[in-house]
Formats: C-alpha cells, structure tokens, sequence
C-alpha cells in the first residue's frame, strides 16, 4: 500500500493501524490504548473515528484525567 501523505500523517496512520491491530488481538488491553487511537485519528482529521476512540476510552477507564485532556481538544 503506497499512502499519499505527509511523513507525519504516514507515522499517525501507522501508530492507528498497530494500536487497532493490538485492541483486536487483546480485548483486555490497557485503556490508554484507545487514547493512543484518538490521539493519531484526530492529528489525520479523522474525527469521527477519534470522538469514537475517545468514548471507548471513557467507557473503560472514566476515571483517568488524560481523557478530560482528550475531550478539551475538541472545544477548542
């Protein structure tokens, strides 16, 4: 597969890939994982994947303060 994008998206949708890779591989993995997940959606622009990312995060771990960090990109 040959992407068409800058270096920093390539390495942003290499980390997307490998994280979901990892989260189908291990359900019980760490709830940081899908923070990870929205982290390199968002920075492709894809957000609706990212806000999806994001709300697993919360279901799995809703008291970790790195979401509530996640979340405040999205109001600006």
């Amino acid at each position: 597969m040959v992407l068409n994008l800058p270096d920093e998206q390539k390495v942003q949708f290499r980390i997307g890939v490998n994280y979901q890779r990892a989260m189908r591989l291990s359900p019980m993995y760490p709830s940081w994982y899908a923070g990870t997940l929205e982290n390199a959606y968002r920075l492709l622009g894809r957000y609706d994947e990212a806000i999806a990312s994001l709300n697993s995060y919360i279901k799995r771990d809703p008291e970790d303060v790195r979401i509530a960090r996640a979340a405040c990109r999205y109001l600006g």
